[in-house]
């Protein structure tokens, strides 16, 4: 039979093929790494101590339950393995809770407790959620983007809403009044939350509930859709493709 023998040429050819196809299997191998399944340990949980707390916020599909106790505490329940990598840290009043590694795929829940005194702000996006039951305060703000989700109970004198990106919130309780805006898809909830004055602002298919005892102003756009409850005076703004209409109690 006749043998072929590789010339030297033909070596150092198939020399450079084995070493670009290992480091090819060797990238390969690292970028999978990032989307290294996590997170299937056993669920536990961890207490750490947190400071002047006066906003929160959060993503990456984390769970935030906040509760107005007067301390002030957190709370981490995940599975063990990557409790390490969810960082909760206070800057400047604000209690900021975030995953330490981008990428991950989360398995089992991650839920964040959260004890307060008082609180102004929450913010949350990338898939969050958060849920609060009788919040009382004086001013608060509330951000809701990317496709994160809310429930919240609220007592408060002025309260300021933006809501976008497919994200949701419904709301109860009591303001004196309110400001708001929904965009991109966002929707509020809001026939349960009794209010004085509001201003509110819905574009690009954002859809609004609202419950308004005075003055409602109010500005309609592309698509959007706002719904109100009570007897208001009304200052309406309504392009085309907007809507406005009353629903009755």
């Amino acid at each position: 039979m006749f043998k072929h023998e590789l010339s030297r040429n033909e070596k150092k050819l198939l020399i450079y093929i084995l070493i670009f196809s290992s480091l090819f299997f060797i990238l390969f191998l690292s970028s999978c790494s990032v989307f290294e399944v996590i997170g299937l340990g056993k669920v536990t949980s961890e207490e750490r101590q947190v400071l002047g707390i006066e906003s929160i916020s959060t993503g990456s599909s984390i769970n935030l339950i906040i509760e107005q106790t007067g301390s002030e505490s957190v709370r981490i329940e995940a599975a063990e393995n990557i409790i390490p990598d969810i960082i909760t840290d206070v800057a400047n009043g604000e209690l900021q809770i975030s995953l330490n590694t981008a990428g991950l795929n989360i398995i089992r829940p991650i839920n964040c407790f959260v004890s307060v005194k008082d609180l102004n702000a929450i913010k949350v996006s990338s898939s969050a959620s958060v849920k609060c039951d009788n919040l009382k305060t004086e001013n608060l703000s509330v951000e809701m983007a990317s496709s994160s989700k809310g429930s919240l109970n609220v007592d408060v004198t002025n309260l300021d809403l933006k809501i976008a990106s497919s994200a949701s919130l419904t709301i109860s309780g009591k303001a004196n009044s309110q400001t708001i805006i929904v965009n991109s898809s966002g929707r509020l909830d809001a026939f349960d939350l009794i209010s004085k004055d509001c201003k509110i602002e819905v574009n690009s298919s954002g859809s609004a509930s609202i419950n308004v005892s005075d003055n409602l102003d109010v500005k309609v756009n592309s698509s959007g859709i706002v719904k109100y409850k009570g007897d208001p005076n009304v200052n309406p703004d309504v392009s085309t493709g907007g809507s406005l209409s009353k629903v009755e109690n």
